[in-house]
């Protein structure tokens, strides 16, 4: 949950995902330490894309 945050925090902020990686990476202390994959980052912010925008609203389908 709180990776999960910080990846749409960042993403809301404008930082590009393969920064979020390389920094949880770093912190991680290095890819064999983190949980996840670079592909579950995409999966969970598409995942939160079309929550976003369900019942199709153009305002946030605008802000993408």
């Amino acid at each position: 949950p709180h990776v999960q945050r910080e990846i749409e925090l960042n993403r809301d902020v404008g930082i590009r995902m393969n920064k979020t990686v390389s920094s949880a990476t770093r912190q991680a202390g290095g890819l064999e330490n983190l949980t996840w994959i670079e592909k579950d980052v995409r999966n969970h912010l598409d995942k939160v894309r079309i929550y976003e925008l369900q019942g199709g609203d153009a305002h946030a389908m605008l802000s993408f």
